[in-house]
């Protein structure tokens, strides 16, 4: 047998060798056959490894793999998280000095108007003020221009809804317990709504040019999240109060304190749709 060296050359010297045993195995008589066949086994194992060291092995594909480093992946989430910003705060209402329940701030509302152009979001449904009791449910509601109103009567008697205000003058006319009648707004502005029935009934629909708006809970505390991070003016709106505004300039989170002073009727003066005062009737009894 030979040694393990002499298989560790070029692999033609040895497959020579290989075919000059298996030749001499045939020679030789069927008794032996066994040991000849583990031998050639033996043979061929000794040189696979030059074959295969010979052959040429295949590469692995290119791979592109985009490594940031620490502060560059901190710039990139930094970027991502300034492009917008929250607007919170807390609104205090008084009348004359004297502070007033925290649950009239429900009536205000708060919005936020960017330096850049936004473009308009218009709902596909229409919001809805309904009449209940003799009353506008709710009192204050702000949409986004385009928005329509339905004003549904839920009271077992007759109710007008109208409108005299410049940028929205409408009448729904006279009709009792329905669905009601809808209203296309298209103008920005604060528009007040009254019946042409019963005098103390008002509503004011805030018909904004900006989809960033909300109101204050029963606490007084607002937030406007999602809001595009950048220069912008905030402003809260009551309708017993001045407009309140603040420029918004740094494009962070922010927390404003609101302090309003009401010094407005609640039931504004005003006329019926016609143009005159109205007529003093005994309330309506159901």
């Amino acid at each position: 047998m030979l040694p393990m060296h002499a298989y560790s050359g070029h692999i033609e010297p040895s497959l020579a060798r290989i075919r000059s045993g298996l030749i001499m195995m045939k020679a030789k008589s069927r008794g032996e056959h066994s040991v000849r066949i583990c031998l050639a086994v033996w043979l061929l194992g000794a040189a696979w490894p030059l074959l295969a060291q010979d052959q040429p092995r295949p590469q692995p594909a290119a791979a592109v793999t985009e490594i940031r480093s620490g502060q560059a992946a901190a710039s990139a989430a930094g970027k991502a998280e300034a492009t917008t910003m929250t607007l919170s705060g807390q609104l205090s209402l008084s009348s004359g000095g004297r502070p007033l329940r925290s649950e009239e701030a429900q009536d205000a509302v708060v919005y936020f108007r960017p330096d850049s152009a936004i473009a308009p979001i218009v709902p596909t449904t229409p919001f809805v003020i309904a009449t209940e009791r003799k009353t506008f449910v709710p009192r204050v509601l702000p949409i986004p221009v385009g928005a329509s109103v339905r004003f549904p009567n839920n009271d077992p008697i007759l109710h007008n809804v109208f409108s005299s205000t410049r940028e929205a003058s409408f009448d729904l006319g006279l009709y009792g317990r329905s669905e009601g009648e809808s209203y296309h707004f298209t103008q920005p502005g604060v528009i007040r709504v009254f019946c042409n029935v019963h005098h103390a009934m008002v509503a004011y629909v805030l018909v904004l040019d900006t989809p960033f708006f909300g109101k204050p809970d029963a606490q007084g505390r607002f937030s406007l999240k999602g809001i595009p991070a950048g220069p912008g003016e905030l402003f809260v709106w009551h309708e017993r109060s001045q407009l309140w505004r603040s420029k918004i300039s740094d494009g962070a989170d922010t927390e404003v304190k609101v302090q309003l002073d009401l010094s407005k009727r609640r039931v504004p003066p005003h006329l019926n749709k016609t143009g005159q005062p109205y007529r003093r009737t005994r309330a309506d009894e159901y």
